[in-house]
Parts: C-alpha cells; sequence; structure tokens
C-alpha cells in the first residue's frame, strides 16, 4: 500500500488528496422557432464590413528638417558599411561626441575617426542598419531622434538590437550629429513557454507498479504552450481507481512556477515550484474532500533521462501530522510495440 499515494503526492499528497471535479452536462435548451431569414441588404453589408475594418492612424508627418535629419542617420549607416570611417565621422560636428553601448565617449571627429577605423578593421565583415522612430524639434537648429540599430558581426551571426538617440545640430544647410549614444535593446523577458521549460524533462508517460498498487501519470504541453497537464491514475488491489489532473503554470505576479491540482474524490490543492540543483520542491495547500485542510511538501528528482525519484514530507491533515512517504523511484514508460505491417 506504501505506493498506492505515490503520484498522489505529485498533485496533492503534500496536501493529501486531489481532485478532478465530474459535473454532469446540463441540459441544452430548446431551440427557438427558426424566423425566416430577411433579405440581405447590400448596402447595409458594405458599410457593416467598412466598419468592422481596423482602423491604423495614420504617422505623423515629418517636417523638411526631420526628414534631412533622417537622412543623416543613413549616411551614418553606409559610411560603417562601406568602411568609410572618414565619412563616419564627418557626419558629426566638430565637437561632437559618440557615446557607446559600454559608456565610452569619443570627443571630436578625430577621436570618432580613429576609433572606427580600429573597428571596422579588426571587424570587417560587420554592418548595421538604423531605424528612426521618433523625432522632435528641442529648439531653433536642434533635433533629437530615437531609434532602433541592427548590427550584424558577420554572415555567421544573428543581428544584434540595440538602441540609438542622436542630437542633431543645424550647421548651414546641413544637419550634423552633436551626440549619438547607443545602448543595448532591453531585455526580452522569457515567456511563460521558456519558464516552463525548466519542467519540461517530465513530459511522458510515467509508472510506479507494486505488488499491491499501479501508478501512472502522463504529461504534456496544452495547446497554448503556456501549461504542463498531468493526468494521475491509481488503481489498487481490491480499491477504487483515483484519478486527477494537475495544471503547471507561471505565476507572472510572484515569478514562480505555480500548479493547481484536483482529484476525482472531490479534494484540491494549489502550490509552488522550487528549484534545488536537479530536484525541484512543490509546496503545496488544499482541502480534502471531506473539508480538512491538507498541506505538505513532495520532492521531485530528475535521476536520468528515464528515472525520477519521488518523497513527500511535512504532511499534515486537519490539523494533524502524518508519516512521511519514503523516496521511491519512477520510470518513464516504455514505448508499445509496433505492429507489423501486412
Amino acid at each position: 500500500m506504501k505506493y498506492v499515494t505515490l503520484c498522489l503526492g505529485s498533485l496533492l499528497l503534500a496536501a493529501c488528496t486531489c481532485l478532478v471535479m465530474a459535473q454532469e452536462k446540463p441540459k441544452a435548451p430548446k431551440a427557438a422557432p427558426a424566423k425566416p431569414a430577411a433579405k440581405p441588404d447590400a448596402n447595409r453589408e458594405a458599410k457593416a464590413a467598412a466598419a468592422a475594418q481596423p482602423t491604423t492612424p495614420a504617422a505623423p508627418k515629418r517636417s523638411p528638417d526631420e526628414e534631412a535629419v533622417e537622412k543623416t542617420a543613413q549616411a551614418l549607416a553606409k559610411a560603417f558599411n562601406q568602411r568609410d570611417a572618414k565619412a563616419f565621422a564627418a557626419a558629426f560636428t566638430a565637437d561632437g561626441e559618440y557615446i557607446d553601448e559600454a559608456g565610452a565617449v569619443y570627443h571630436g571627429r578625430s577621436a570618432i575617426e580613429e576609433e572606427f577605423a580600429a573597428f571596422l578593421k579588426a571587424n570587417p565583415d560587420t554592418t548595421i542598419q538604423v531605424q528612426l522612430e521618433s523625432t522632435r524639434a528641442v529648439a531653433p537648429g536642434i533635433i533629437a531622434a530615437d531609434g532602433t540599430t541592427q548590427f550584424t558581426r558577420s554572415k555567421d551571426h544573428s543581428a544584434v538590437s540595440g538602441r540609438s538617440s542622436l542630437m542633431c545640430m543645424k550647421e548651414g544647410n546641413k544637419w550634423l550629429v552633436a551626440s549619438l549614444r547607443e545602448t543595448p535593446a532591453p531585455a526580452a523577458h522569457p515567456t511563460h513557454h521558456e519558464q516552463l521549460q525548466q519542467l519540461e524533462w517530465m513530459i511522458g508517460e510515467w509508472i510506479d507498479e507494486g505488488a499491491q498498487s499501479h501508478v501512472h501519470f502522463s504529461c504534456r504541453w496544452d495547446e497554448s504552450g503556456n501549461f504542463l497537464h498531468r493526468n494521475f491514475e491509481v488503481h489498487t488491489a481490491g480499491g477504487k481507481t483515483i484519478t486527477g489532473t494537475q495544471r503547471i503554470g507561471f505565476d507572472a505576479l510572484n515569478g514562480l512556477l505555480k500548479s493547481w491540482a484536483f482529484d476525482s474524490a472531490g479534494g484540491y490543492s494549489e502550490g509552488y515550484w522550487q528549484r534545488d540543483g536537479e530536484s525541484w520542491i512543490l509546496n503545496s495547500s488544499g482541502v480534502t474532500a471531506d473539508g480538512r485542510l491538507a498541506s505538505g511538501s513532495s520532492v521531485f528528482t530528475r535521476k536520468d533521462k528515464n528515472r525520477m525519484s519521488f518523497h513527500s514530507v511535512d504532511r499534515v491533515v486537519g490539523g494533524e501530522r502524518i508519516p512521511d512517504v519514503v523516496e521511491v523511484i519512477i520510470v518513464r514508460k516504455p514505448p508499445g510495440p509496433t505492429a507489423k505491417a501486412k
């Protein structure tokens, strides 16, 4: 009987029992008598279709000076891609400054030309693309611009995104760069799917068979790829089969993996997963089918590709401490026999 509680711990053994509530499907209401179809109104349908079309606000039109600043930014990219450090520096004012992603400052055309000549010589296959996203007049003859950059070290490397901020000044009929600052693009937060990939090793069919019980659970991605679904079955000799489900997702509020579990008897629980080396600890709490509060910790440890261990500790049901579940090994279910071709 010690194996009966094995995989229930993964749902609720930490909280004592898990549940899936089976409900009767409500009877469908009788359909109302169908009304005769009205003749289609072509004009009305055309108006409705037009109203349904999404409208995109027109981008604000740039002034001639802002267009000139855009050309200056593209001239910088062109000089860079043509390995022309002199032309690159010439796009700056005489005392202009360039600040790289690391915060190093190069002041004046000579310093900027020297820096880029050395860089382009050491990195002959680099290219860059610049796209200004916004421009704004700060004062007469001064325009600020912000945009993105795509830097490629070579054809064998993926492009690296960045941000650029320019301050341009008008000298005579030319717009020149007074200051150019480059910064790394903000790091993208991992998606819910990427967060859950930490538990992807659990996907598959798993079993533990003892003399008195047979425990089986399966784990798979749901259709959205943002949750893991685990289904459980516990068969005992001469006893009732218990089933359960568990959904595991990422709780963006707390930054932790969270699970919700339900069993066929009517119990439920929820808990958070925490990693400790190769082990994952599920601290959960819930309510048993007979209304008692339950809590505990389940520990899953990946042994190798086809084996994991499980044990459960600190189990409390209805205010009373109950024995721990000793460590057992769960194995991946081998694939079934392949049907022979006729």
